[in-house]
């Protein structure tokens, strides 16, 4: 198993040299395969979609490593795209 952080946020203000992230939600868990990866993603979407009105919301930008679970992700996310790393 493996741990997994997903988080997302609407805006950023830097504070002292540093980008400070604004209406943060984090949602992790342990993942052992992708079934478990896949449910993470749903978990968010399920967040985004109770949380924000979908029509209003332009891309989900999605950055990581460059990991098959992070790539997997932008498939499950209705509005993504791949965010710099």
């Amino acid at each position: 198993m493996i741990g997994k952080l997903l988080y997302l946020y609407e805006r950023w203000e830097k504070k002292a040299g540093r980008k400070e992230l604004k209406s943060v939600f984090y949602l992790g868990g342990l993942c052992s395969d992708e079934g478990a990866n896949r449910h993470l993603f749903e978990r968010m979407q399920e967040y985004i979609d109770t949380n924000y009105e979908s029509r209003y919301l332009n891309a989900v930008y999605i950055s990581g490593d460059g990991g098959a679970w992070i790539k997997a992700g932008k498939e499950s996310q209705r509005a993504a795209v791949e965010g710099p790393v």
